[in-house]
């Protein structure tokens, strides 16, 4: 019966759209033809033993053939596919032979997808670094997996091809589904502009493979069946013991079939490497390692997003590294308690090998922390109140450069601690007693990630905890008695608070194939453990389990609305949940998981915090803000103009006395809490360029705080500000060169917060 659906399926297909035919021909001039194939985007076929051939083949899309090279062979001027008119078409290839290293290295970016037009020197810039970074690396090549451009336009792509073949990189860029808004057929700018949309090749004896993930989304529907048989006749050819490594946009949309097929012919799946998200990301689907990569833009999530894969291949052997885009030479200090010094050196091309600084004419040889991070004490302590100049040497493969700086001491630091790698999403501690919690992801392979215990007095660590393969998803959260983390593959584990040791752990099969899941929350209440995810077709979804068996409590999950990425936001305030999500607010009985109230209105995801107050809740939407009605929801007032914010960007509310302080992207603004009057807005501004960081765009900034009366601003500039309700600008405590993106965490009369430099700053 499926079958004959299917057959239907097909020939309604072929009724709607017409199918062009395309003939072509040609010669392969190689010193080997055995291992090399043509395909015509869904069929395989050999040449004939002179090299010639001749294809005819029909689709209602934008036709192209591409060859399927063995690891020896390699196409002269990197051309190995055609973009066809319908008709006859003659093309030929000439093929030479190469060495091919049993180890290797190649590099694996992400979406592009930014205006060419108007931002012409930040490609430049971009490609020019890339293609720095591919050959300090001895990468054999880069990967660009689909979304290359915001919308298809032909010219856009033009751009973007001139400048990689400019660079001389060889690469392998695939379609997806934004690259296909303004072309039509959907497949034809990128085919005339790149190439093949989608192929397949040899290297090392990998068979890396990059199929159309997003073909659901293709309006001609027989490409959809066309791409289902490509994958089908592309993996049913490897012989036994393959092994495969997968470049796609959307892992999750293929990675069934694929692993089926992978069940059946007997090859190994060795990981696939994504993008789409826009963060970087680890998690296994049926145990295989899926690396999703940041977007190469850097203006929806902010400072540091421009970042590369390196991959290295060796056997079954895959680990993985990042290159930092857009930084050049960077030397950021931070001096604490009068002699403590952190250290942080970035350059887009190498990493340090040594650093040291010479203070008062001593030589203090610093230690490496991290990838960024380097630490020591002085001799001597700073006391002026001015700061003392510091001079201090990078030493790196090839050179050495030396910068003296004026460091002042920041008194507001308390303790310092390093994490063993930066963290790229949203840090967030969580302190309970007298401990600080942090939970750890690395996002590379072989998986660092865990749960880190500090001493909140002086910022010792007391343990560090650990699993093999796993990394962490979400912020850790703690009652004090138990430590709660999610691994990125949705195990709920459950650690003692005092020693760190594994009490248990819990597979939650509604977290299984969750490749969003840094992005989730995650909240303890009294007895519960409330845990926000994406459900993909069912949306954004709040689950509460029992915090002493992990069972589930409510009957059913309560629905935050169906969007990407699971951006939602919750509070809980006498036993009510308020929560933010996709198309809709509201609030929720915490005991049941029912709604109260729902406004289910025209709003994009909002991952900010409801901030609930005696006479009514904020909420920092996308696009608005507003007060309601507790018990009702009604409006008592919204906010004109809107409220800035794009995707993860809404950082929260707080309130001092009479005025709701608000941040989201850049932009700091004052509303009178009785009136909704707009006081002022303020936006920070992005680092200069002198201070070595090129085309960063401010977004994410962090949750404000209120400690002592004052309100404190983490910024995504890498500033800490103190904010005074009444008037701007606010005045900066002291900077780091480095995002904040997570919220701070309040102890008392101290402030916790994680750098995306892995640092922990805990001030007074």
């Amino acid at each position: 019966m499926k079958k004959f659906a299917f057959a239907l399926f097909l020939f309604g297909c072929a009724v709607l759209s017409a199918a062009d035919t395309y003939q072509v021909s040609g010669r392969i001039t190689s010193p080997d033809l055995k291992n090399v194939s043509i395909c015509d985007g869904e069929k395989f076929y050999k040449p004939n033993a002179d090299g010639s051939y001749n294809i005819t083949f029909s689709t209602e899309n934008a036709g192209f053939i591409y060859l399927e090279l063995p690891s020896h062979l390699q196409a002269e001027n990197g051309k190995w596919s055609v973009s066809l008119k319908p008709g006859n078409n003659k093309a030929d290839f000439k093929l030479n032979k190469i060495s091919v290293p049993d180890k290797f290295t190649f590099i694996h970016g992400s979406d592009v997808q930014y205006d060419f037009l108007k931002k012409g020197a930040e490609l430049a810039n971009d490609m020019a670094e890339i293609a720095a970074i591919i050959k300090e690396y001895n990468a054999e090549f880069i990967t660009f997996p689909g979304d290359l451009t915001l919308f298809g336009d032909r010219e856009q792509l033009d751009i973007l091809k001139a400048q990689i073949v400019k660079n001389k990189m060889n690469h392998y860029a695939l379609f997806g589904g934004h690259d296909r808004y303004r072309s039509k057929p959907s497949l034809r700018n990128f085919a005339d502009c790149i190439g093949a949309p989608y192929f397949s090749w040899y290297y090392g004896n990998i068979f890396f493979f990059a199929p159309l993930s997003e073909y659901t989304s293709l309006p001609e529907q027989p490409s959809r069946a066309r791409q289902v048989r490509y994958i089908e006749n592309a993996l049913k050819r490897l012989p036994a013991g393959t092994k495969v490594i997968v470049i796609t946009h959307q892992p999750p949309l293929v990675s069934e079939q694929i692993e089926k097929l992978a069940k059946a012919g007997n090859f190994k799946v060795l990981a696939y490497f994504g993008a789409h998200t826009h963060f970087h990301n680890l998690y296994h689907e049926s145990g295989i390692p899926v690396l999703i990569s940041p977007v190469l833009r850097s203006h929806d999530t902010g400072t540091f997003t421009k970042q590369l894969r390196l991959v290295n291949v060796d056997g079954d052997k895959i680990t993985t590294s990042t290159r930092l885009l857009n930084q050049k030479q960077r030397i950021e200090p931070t001096l604490y308690g009068g002699d403590k010094l952190l250290v942080r050196t970035v350059d887009f091309l190498k990493d340090p090998e040594s650093v040291s600084a010479v203070f008062r004419g001593k030589t203090v040889k610093l230690a490496k922390l991290n990838q960024f991070v380097w630490g020591g004490t002085l001799p001597e302590k700073v006391t002026s109140p001015n700061g003392e100049k510091i001079a201090f040497t990078v030493k790196y493969s090839g050179g050495s450069r030396q910068k003296t700086i004026n460091v002042k001491n920041i008194s507001s630091i308390q303790w310092c601690a390093v994490l063993p790698v930066m963290q790229r999403d949203y840090p967030k501690a969580a302190i309970a007693g007298d401990k600080v919690f942090v939970a750890v992801q690395s996002g590379e392979l072989p998986a660092a990630g865990g749960v880190d215990a500090y001493d909140i007095r002086d910022g010792k660590l007391l343990w560090r905890f650990r699993q093999k393969g796993a990394d962490i998803a979400v912020p850790a959260a703690s009652d004090g008695k138990t430590v709660r983390a999610f691994t990125v593959d949705g195990v709920l584990l459950t650690l003692d608070a005092a020693t760190g040791k594994l009490l248990r752990s819990k597979q939650l099969p509604m977290l299984k194939h969750q490749f969003n899941t840094a992005v989730s929350r995650v909240q303890l209440a009294p007895g519960k453990v409330l845990l926000v995810t994406n459900q993909g077709a069912h949306g954004g979804q709040l689950f509460c389990l029992d915090s002493n068996t992990d069972a589930m409590l409510w009957a059913k999950p309560l629905s935050l609305g169906r969007g990407a990425l699971g951006q939602c936001g919750f509070t809980i305030s006498d036993n009510v949940i308020y929560f933010s999500g996709v198309g809709c607010f509201g609030a929720a009985d915490l005991n049941t998981g029912k709604d109260i109230w729902r406004r289910v209105e025209k709003i994009k995801s909002s991952p900010g915090e409801p901030l609930v107050c005696a006479d009514g809740v904020a909420f920092a939407l996308r696009g608005r803000l507003l007060k309601v009605d507790a018990k009702t929801g009604k409006t008592i007032w919204e906010q004109k103009p809107g409220f800035p914010g794009s995707t993860r960007t809404t950082g929260g509310l707080v309130l001092a006395g009479n005025k709701l302080i608000s941040s989201s992207t850049n932009a700091l603004i004052s509303t009178d809490f009785v009136s909704g009057e707009r006081l002022y807005r303020y936006n920070l501004q992005p680092q200069k360029t002198a201070d070595g960081s090129l085309y960063n765009v401010l977004a994410n900034t962090a949750k404000p705080a209120m400690v002592n009366g004052k309100v404190i601003i983490f910024g995504n500039d890498g500033i800490v500000y103190e904010l005074d309700p009444a008037k701007i600008p606010p005045k900066e405590i002291f900077r780091t060169g480095f995002a904040f993106k997570g919220h701070p965490e309040i102890a008392g009369n101290n402030i916790c917060a994680v750098g995306f430099d892995g640092v922990i700053y805990f001030c007074r």
